[in-house]
């Protein structure tokens, strides 16, 4: 965890202001949130397909655990799925940039 006394991260700009949230907990708050707002979360299901109308869209999920695939009615699909999206894949919008890579030290 960050430690804003430290004098390390003193008068350095905006990088001054960051605190380091855990992925987990950082999921946790926002499932709340969503959940509050009245969304209702699914995991642990593959996108498939959907379709989309005037009145929203009919989302199209098979659960990773092998029982029988099911639709889902929504106004919205968001693609919060990461570089490799199935929801912007299926959409066709493409992201145009050089392919992820991932450098350690």
């Amino acid at each position: 965890m960050l430690d804003p006394a430290d004098p390390a991260f003193a008068d350095i700009g905006p990088a001054g202001d960051v605190g380091l949230v855990p992925q987990a907990a950082l999921e946790r708050l926002l499932a709340d949130r969503a959940r509050q707002a009245g969304v209702e979360l699914r995991r642990q299901v593959e996108l498939t397909g959907f379709e989309q109308d005037d009145d929203g869209v009919s989302v199209h999920v098979a659960p990773t655990d092998g029982s029988a695939p099911e639709s889902v009615r929504a106004a919205w699909l968001v693609g919060c799925d990461g570089g490799r999206s199935a929801v912007r894949k299926l959409a066709g919008f493409d992201v145009p940039g050089t392919p992820p890579e991932i450098t350690g030290y």
